[in-house]
């Protein structure tokens, strides 16, 4: 059967330990993250913006313009960003409970049988907020994030001019603030989520960037590690060199 190629490898795997994204109950519960698409804005350079929103409440937290080239492309966000990102929205809100993304490859490693939880998720869990994600192929687990992504374009972007990034980055502010007091909402029987929700300005777990180290709990980790069975691929050619490397030092 192996000579006629009917057999084939079998990889042992485990399913990374998650917690299921579900309707948040209350104030800054879950967050949602999520990236729009790239777009130019003239004298500032390619952007994506980087939307996160409560759940709950529908505040608008923070739009962060994301500079990734000048006239095209020229990198993708990486996890240094999105930790300027959340930075930035845990000092403002607080610490939440839960923030659910989608399975992009950054931040869920789609090509294992057994995914190993990424950087950034790791780093979330040892501050003690959980990193969830919606279904494979399902948007609208993210769909308050996904129409936020109109309402920020069509407010900050479309028709304005900015003459730097950090004038870009002051008006989004500005925006945020004219969207939480004053924009209606239809889910909120055409309240803004401020009136709606006036006791949310913040979390009540209080965070400042100089404050991390402290913040950090690697037993944390250590506990949600432990729920789960991890299997790596490796070169044979790496197995073979340390059976021999060992033999050396036996010797």
């Amino acid at each position: 059967m192996k000579e006629e190629e009917l057999t084939k490898r079998y990889e042992r795997h485990c399913h990374l330990p998650e917690i299921t994204g579900q309707k948040a109950s209350a104030p800054h519960e879950t967050w949602e993250m999520d990236a729009r698409g790239y777009g130019k804005v003239p004298d500032v350079g390619i952007i994506s913006l980087i939307n996160l929103n409560d759940r709950c409440t529908y505040l608008r937290l923070l739009s962060y313009p994301l500079q990734v080239g000048t006239h095209r492309v020229e990198r993708y966000g990486d996890t240094e960003d999105y930790q300027t990102v959340m930075r930035l929205a845990f000092t403002d809100w607080g610490l939440p409970q839960q923030i659910q993304v989608d399975r992009d490859s950054f931040f869920y490693n789609n090509k294992s049988k057994s995914p190993y939880p990424t950087q950034i998720h790791l780093w979330l869990i040892a501050l003690g907020v959980s990193f969830t994600f919606g279904l494979p192929g399902r948007p609208t687990d993210q769909g308050q994030t996904e129409r936020s992504h109109q309402i920020w374009a069509a407010q900050s972007l479309e028709g304005q001019h900015y003459e730097s990034w950090t004038q870009l980055y002051l008006a989004l502010r500005k925006c945020r603030q004219f969207l939480n007091e004053h924009l209606p909402c239809s889910a909120l029987d055409e309240l803004p989520p401020w009136q709606a929700f006036p006791q949310t300005s913040h979390s009540g777990c209080f965070y400042r960037p100089e404050w991390e180290a402290q913040l950090l709990d690697l037993q944390r980790v250590y506990a949600y590690l432990a729920k789960g069975r991890w299997f790596r691929l490796i070169n044979t050619w790496f197995v073979l060199r340390r059976m021999a490397s060992s033999s050396i030092d036996c010797r």
